[in-house]
């Protein structure tokens, strides 16, 4: 008896002894658990953009409302331009939108191909165009055909998320993704798909491999790139030859789609909707009659030094009608 005493009070030690450890473990994991959420919520509460810029990004109405009196959209909303311009649609099995979405005729939407925020652009496969956008021959052509052999990498060209990533229609083996700045791109007749519907990918990412998949002849990426559900020709902005992009800048107006605002058939409202950044966190400001330097100054509540700087101009200079300024 004496004995079993003795393992009994030893062991009620021990267990003692574990229960104390823990306890304290257990108190320090609560503790570090709650830093974290704390942190974490706090950092997320200042991402937010304020409600005076725009309100929160999910209430469409309260955005409609605002949406053609807006001269911009502030330089804080640039992480989620695209959410913006969809009015938070997504949808993983469509290709094109409702005309509801398209911004008015009065709007210029200006889409930044190289911002602050973004990796830099990467063309989706470097080689020869063997067909383009809507040619003589071939009127209902909507994209670029570059050729490429089966298996070859065929890679994101802007940070975004992958929208579709399925076989659809004639395209064979197609991955749609919605970019930052808000242009979408597809690239179809792939022979295998690499990323899945809903991923954040970026530039230069393999989203998946060539081939001839759908209503193809033979090997070779066909490439669109898409606003507001609206294709264009890639060739606007893409040199895919030699691997590059022709500008910095895209502008929308009421359909039409240009690398600079004076291609338009006509000069644009003043009215700007603002894709992201322009140039940083500055506006871009299309030049009216009348103007002058310092009554744009003060109506962005900046000087005449900082807008010569930011646009490398003199005081002097001679501001012409169309001309577009960056203000910050």
């Amino acid at each position: 008896m004496p004995v079993f005493n003795h393992f009994v009070k030893t062991n009620k030690a021990i267990l003692f002894i574990f229960a104390k450890i823990f306890h304290l473990l257990n108190f320090r994991f609560i503790i570090l658990l709650s830093i974290f959420i704390f942190g974490a919520v706090r950092g997320y509460s200042q991402d937010l953009p304020a409600r005076d810029s725009l309100s929160l990004l999910s209430d469409s109405a309260l955005f409609h409302s605002n949406y053609n009196d807006a001269d911009f959209i502030p330089g804080d909303f640039s992480f989620v331009p695209a959410e913006i311009l969809y009015d938070c649609i997504w949808d993983n099995y469509n290709i094109r939108y409702k005309s509801e979405i398209l911004p008015s005729k009065k709007d210029t939407v200006m889409i930044p191909l190289i911002g602050q925020d973004d990796n830099c652009f990467v063309t989706p496969f470097q080689g020869k165009v063997i067909s383009g956008f809507r040619t003589p021959r071939r009127k209902n052509h909507t994209g670029t055909d570059v050729k490429l052999s089966k298996g070859d990498s065929v890679l994101c060209a802007f940070d975004g998320k992958v929208r579709l990533a399925r076989t659809y229609s004639g395209y064979g083996l197609l991955v749609l993704v919605r970019h930052n700045n808000g242009l979408e791109t597809i690239y179809s007749h792939l022979s295998k798909i690499l990323v899945k519907e809903n991923q954040y990918i970026s530039a230069g990412e393999i989203i998946g491999l060539g081939g001839r998949t759908g209503r193809a002849t033979t090997d070779h990426l066909h490439f669109e790139s898409r606003l507001f559900g609206i294709p264009f020709n890639s060739e606007k902005y893409i040199d895919f030859e030699n691997a590059e992009l022709k500008g910095d800048t895209l502008y929308y107006i009421n359909g039409h789609i240009e690398l600079r605002l004076e291609d338009f058939p006509s000069a644009p409202a003043s009215n700007e909707l603002i894709a992201g950044s322009v140039k940083g966190d500055g506006i871009a400001y299309k030049i009216q009659k009348g103007d002058t330097l310092s009554a744009i100054a003060r109506k962005y509540n900046t000087s005449v030094n900082r807008i010569c700087q930011d646009n490398n101009i003199t005081v002097t200079k001679t501001l012409k009608i169309g001309e577009v300024l960056v203000i910050r």
